[in-house]
């Protein structure tokens, strides 16, 4: 059990990096802004060295991971945009080589997109994937080889890392909580782009099905188990560390999905983007 002190030490830490991020978050995107936030917690928690621009080269390295991520979901890629970026860290030969290790993995991750209802299978493509992204972002922010957090396996594979550090693995835990609360409120475009997420996971459902909440309330009872899962395991590994990071998992879980879905009624049409990603204003 964790006492008050802990709990509070760890809130202090974890929302002087959200303060610490909020022009991005207000600038360039919740999810860019508070994924430099929990790699600033992380650090500052952990005493991590950092370079004196590593939230430039993060942030650049999460930019791209959106596009490449957009490319394959959406069919959509803004190419000067993307070359840009990638001219940028080009000159960083550091950057580049972790970079070009996460597209591997991607790329072959990709090839082998599953199919919605093969339920091992859609899991396993959501974990390696958040896990090889997360592992390029700590790389390039911490300056760890990412071959110190994660396996890269013949072929483009990855898997967990044994002696991967401690923070690591609980980390990848709030973001596969993450992930599951994302994919409540992306079911729909999910669905009909036959792409696989929790949602899809336990199979295709029809245009009517994704409008019938009870057909759909099924499913979310189902990805929460996966939810509670990942966020008991962060727990597990290091309570102290991941206590705040739960917590904001846990809200989010409870609060993000109704919202998004009250938020995309004509009725607050005009202040949905304030919240909510084109992406799924639009069900794509």
């Amino acid at each position: 059990m964790l006492d008050g002190v802990e709990k509070a030490g760890a809130l202090v830490t974890a929302t002087k990096a959200v303060i610490g991020n909020r022009e991005t978050m207000r600038n360039k995107g919740k999810f860019k802004g508070m994924s430099l936030a929990a790699l600033e917690y992380t650090a500052k928690k952990f005493d991590l060295q950092v370079s004196g621009d590593y939230k430039t080269v993060a942030g650049q390295v999460i930019d791209l991971g959106v596009m490449i991520n957009d490319h394959y979901d959406v069919n959509t890629l803004p190419v000067e945009p993307y070359q840009k970026i990638r001219r940028q860290i080009n000159k960083n030969p550091f950057v580049i080589e972790q970079f070009n290790k996460y597209f591997q993995v991607i790329r072959s991750l990709e090839r082998g997109r599953p199919e919605p209802g093969d339920t091992k299978r859609c899991i396993d493509y959501r974990e390696k994937m958040n896990l090889i992204s997360l592992g390029v972002n700590c790389a390039v922010a911490f300056n760890f080889p990412i071959e110190e957090l994660v396996t890269l396996e013949p072929g483009g594979g990855v898997s967990p890392l044994e002696s991967a550090p401690k923070w690591f693995m609980a980390l990848y835990q709030t973001v596969m909580a993450l992930q599951v609360a994302d994919d409540m409120v992306g079911y729909k475009g999910d669905s009909m782009f036959r792409r696989p997420s929790y949602f899809t996971a336990y199979g295709d459902m029809s245009e009517s099905e994704t409008n019938d909440w009870r057909e759909v309330s099924k499913r979310y009872e189902l990805m929460g188990r996966f939810f509670r899962g990942y966020v008991e395991e962060a727990m597990m590994i290091d309570g102290t560390f991941a206590y705040p990071l739960v917590s904001a998992c846990k809200m989010i879980f409870a609060v993000y999905p109704p919202l998004v879905s009250l938020l995309k009624t004509p009725a607050f049409k005009g202040i949905s983007g304030l919240i909510v990603t084109k992406r799924d204003r639009n069900d794509s």
